[in-house]
């Protein structure tokens, strides 16, 4: 007998795809023009605002085209050995099958490089993992950075390379290393780059010292606009026959800022709780819900932060008109130099942004209405 209860349709945590994802329209399309004419872009965006998801949709919609599009995540590799095997198996992946592989690598492209085949992490996944010495890996990595281009120009075609987390690359001390490889790709492989550490990206790609200064077009991402978030929540809600109005989505997406992650938590939480019609009060007993569940993890940056930058946390909750006023200074028993110096500190941890305006504001808006929560 089947359920005759539709499932949820508000999807987060992880990347989304097909019916789950939203928007992104414009960004989609500014990507696909830059990858296919070889410009290489930094994509950098706070966690949860959807990086990932819309990456592995660009993948997916040049896969359709025609186009190699390998999607590497950094995040993985602890280390330049599994820096290399991350980057050789999402080329392996790429070209699809055991076969294939091996015969473009050693037969095609004139590789001579050793690998073994091992079960993946998931059933029915396959892995491989190059069969290097501790010298023989900086050899490797180089070898295995310019299969991308070997191909493109064995095949007479655009290959495109997205690197996720790239930040985690200046641990592993690879900047200089992989800068050397990539500018010699020029127009035959397409390079994004894409993190959610947004002080080291920015220090990376904008400091004159650094290998990757000022070689890549910048696309920061932000909320979802509220106009393509109406028509999504409206059509996700109808498939339980569930009724909520654009006023409701409005105050959604304006608590939310447009975060996809915490648009669809919100969401799903109010799909949970509530009957046929949305009622007004229920998206307060919906935040309430988010709140709690995030409680432990916003409890646990708020430990992370020195005390000046705590009392800063506070008086951005607050936003007040003018920042560094003496009377909200005054409020916290701080100086505008301590002010200053705290809001560099959450700026760095990654806890605030500069806005387009000017003014600075949380990366997750939850977070601040959680501190204005726990000031009370």
């Amino acid at each position: 007998m089947k359920d005759k209860q539709p499932r949820n349709p508000f999807v987060f945590g992880g990347a989304v795809k097909d019916a789950d994802f939203c928007g992104r329209r414009t960004e989609l399309a500014e990507l696909k023009s830059d990858a296919l004419s070889g410009q290489n872009v930094l994509v950098y965006a706070s966690r949860r605002y959807g990086k990932t998801s819309m990456l592995e949709v660009l993948c997916e919609q040049r896969r359709a085209e025609g186009v190699k599009c390998m999607y590497v995540d950094a995040s993985r590799a602890l280390d330049v050995g599994d820096f290399v095997n991350e980057y050789f198996n999402a080329f392996a992946r790429e070209l699809g099958g055991v076969e294939r592989v091996i015969e473009t690598i050693k037969n095609k492209l004139g590789f001579g490089l050793s690998f073994s085949i091992r079960p993946g992490a998931a059933a029915g996944d396959i892995a491989y993992a190059l069969d290097v010495g501790v010298k023989e890996k900086q050899v490797s990595l180089e070898q295995v950075v310019n299969l991308p281009f070997a191909y493109a120009k064995k095949e007479n075609s655009l290959f495109i390379v997205v690197i996720d987390e790239f930040q985690e690359i200046a641990k592993l001390g690879l900047e200089a290393k992989l800068r050397s490889y990539f500018q010699t790709h020029g127009r035959k492989v397409g390079y994004i780059f894409a993190g959610s550490k947004k002080s080291i990206l920015i220090q990376m790609f904008g400091d004159k010292g650094r290998p990757f200064y000022q070689s890549v077009k910048t696309m920061p991402m932000n909320g979802i606009p509220e106009k393509d978030w109406q028509p999504f929540i409206v059509k996700q809600f109808a498939k339980g026959n569930r009724k909520i109005n654009h006023k409701q989505i409005s105050r959604i997406v304006t608590l939310a800022r447009g975060c996809p992650y915490l648009v669809q938590h919100l969401c799903h939480v109010l799909w949970d709780i509530t009957g046929d019609v949305i009622q007004d009060g229920d998206i307060d007993a919906a935040l309430n819900v988010v709140l709690a569940r995030e409680d432990n993890k916003y409890a646990l940056a708020w430990d992370m932060l020195s005390l000046t930058q705590q009392k800063m946390a506070y008086i951005l909750a607050d936003e007040p008109d003018e920042l560094y006023a003496k009377g909200v200074l005054q409020e916290y028993g701080m100086v505008p130099s301590a002010a200053q110096k705290a809001l560099a500190g959450l700026w760095a941890k990654d806890v605030t942004d500069r806005t387009h305006d000017g003014r600075y504001a949380f990366q997750d808006p939850f977070f601040r209405l959680w501190l204005l929560r726990r000031k009370k």
